[in-house]
């Protein structure tokens, strides 16, 4: 976990930079990301616009915003500003899987699919990718299209903890509960969440 004394130094330091130099861009999305770990995600989103008044091409001033305002529930804002990143930079491949996951969490499922796909036509090592489109398809039902990606994941990263978890989600639904119960294992090893305790748990009681 970050040391919040030390994002108070940083939002300080960026903040004397502004003063000498509004027009800093380092400093102003420094500042943006350091607010944001400190929960002050309005004032982070207020950094990326205060940014894209100086530039408005800056393709990692839409992104941010957009994750900001995801992170606030804020959906059709940040869909709107992982488009306006994507339109300066037509491979930004991570704006993709930030517009997935956004779309996801407003139910649009297939068009989750899509952005993700896109993501990793991109960059094919995008493990974030193939295990958020994992997620989108467990909603759908395509369970051995999720546990597919979730494969796919673990060869770019074989210590990615929710790639177990999505993977074995799609595994109990399918019924394949002792590969589930190993999947679910590693995923409380490497990232333990309430979810996959829980979920091991209904599949324990199944065994």
């Amino acid at each position: 976990s970050r040391d919040l004394g030390l994002l108070d130094e940083a939002i300080a330091d960026c903040s004397q930079a502004l003063k000498l130099n509004p027009r800093d861009l380092e400093a102003r999305m420094c500042r943006g990301m350091a607010r944001s770990a400190k929960g002050l995600l309005e004032d982070a989103i207020d950094d990326c616009t205060k940014a894209l008044e100086v530039n408005p091409r800056l393709a990692l001033a839409y992104y941010n915003r957009g994750v900001f305002r995801r992170d606030k529930g804020l959906l059709e804002e940040a869909i709107r500003d992982f488009d306006a990143a994507i339109d300066v930079d037509p491979k930004y491949a991570l704006a993709y899987v930030a517009k997935g996951v956004a779309k996801r969490n407003k139910g649009l499922h297939e068009e989750a699919v899509r952005d993700h796909t896109k993501a990793v036509e991109l960059d094919a090592k995008l493990a974030q990718a193939y295990v958020n489109r994992a997620a989108a398809l467990i909603d759908l039902g395509s369970h051995e299209k999720a546990i597919a990606g979730c494969d796919l994941a673990l060869e770019q990263n074989p210590k990615y903890g929710i790639a177990f978890m999505n993977r074995a989600v799609a595994k109990m639904s399918l019924g394949q509960n002792e590969s589930a119960l190993v999947d679910f294992g590693k995923s409380i090893e490497l990232s333990p969440s309430p979810d996959a305790f829980r979920c091991r748990a209904i599949v324990e009681f199944r065994l």
